[in-house]
């Protein structure tokens, strides 16, 4: 579905990504795992080429994503932000329905909040809400209304950048789970970034590590305690010695 070959990004001297190769399979969810600052982030942006990357190729589909100019091209995808990122100036509904009432598909309002009522179902919430404002949810709730826009547009994509940021450990779980049976039910294509071991577990099929611009090691998810790479093994173990203790 994705293919990344010797994808390089930096910024001014300060290398982020030094020869990216990776390749997620279609209806997998990959989880990318790393410390902070090794540039997970920028590699979903890459991906979606919201950042520009100096050298190395990148195909969705066969297609290189510097196609990016197509009306079509950002259909494709669903993302979760970290903190969220509803609009706090509209409500639930059209929080979710969003894309669907501004983007090429655009449809009337009554079919976006019926839509929105629908997508509230998918991930555990009642429709009594849609015309709330997020200022008036949990933090969990305003995530799970995060997640229904994600897949509002049915996407063929979904990106979930550290999608437990915030949580407590049950919420996190809850979070955990339903983005898991999403990407099962809807057999979507899912690129998680995160450094919540506990989520990689709930939520990967593969795992890959990401660390000093490369993927240091890409396997599945059953594979991670015994991956027979030590980062992985200090990373996954919270270990404060090992061959990436000196690279903060």
């Amino acid at each position: 579905m994705i293919v990344l070959e010797g994808v390089k990004k930096s910024f001014g001297k300060k290398k982020i990504l030094t020869g990216v190769n990776l390749k997620i399979n279609e209806g997998s969810s990959l989880v990318i795992i790393g410390r902070s600052g090794t540039g997970k982030s920028v590699l979903i942006k890459c991906i979606l080429a919201l950042e520009n990357y100096d050298e190395g190729t990148i195909h969705i589909n066969k297609i290189e994503n510097s196609n990016k100019n197509n009306k079509t091209f950002y259909d494709q995808f669903g993302m979760l932000f970290q903190g969220g990122a509803l609009f706090d100036s509209i409500p639930i509904w059209e929080n979710i329905s969003f894309r669907l009432l501004r983007g090429n598909q655009k449809i009337s309002r009554s079919d976006a909040k019926q839509l929105a009522s629908e997508k509230l179902k998918l991930v555990g919430l009642n429709s009594d809400i849609i015309d709330l404002y997020p200022s008036e949810l949990s933090g969990g709730m305003q995530k799970r209304v995060a997640l229904a826009r994600a897949i509002a547009g049915d996407p063929k994509v979904i990106f979930f950048d550290e999608p437990t940021t915030g949580l407590d450990p049950i919420m996190a779980n809850v979070i955990n789970r339903l983005i898991r049976e999403i990407v099962v039910e809807m057999g979507v294509t899912a690129i998680t970034i995160t450094h919540d071991i506990n989520s990689t577990r709930i939520i990967a099929d593969d795992v890959a590590m990401l660390d000093s611009g490369k993927v240091q090691w890409k396997g599945e998810i059953n594979h991670l305690d015994n991956s027979g790479n030590k980062m992985v093994d200090q990373f996954i173990n919270g270990l404060a010695t090992g061959p990436i203790s000196n690279n903060y």
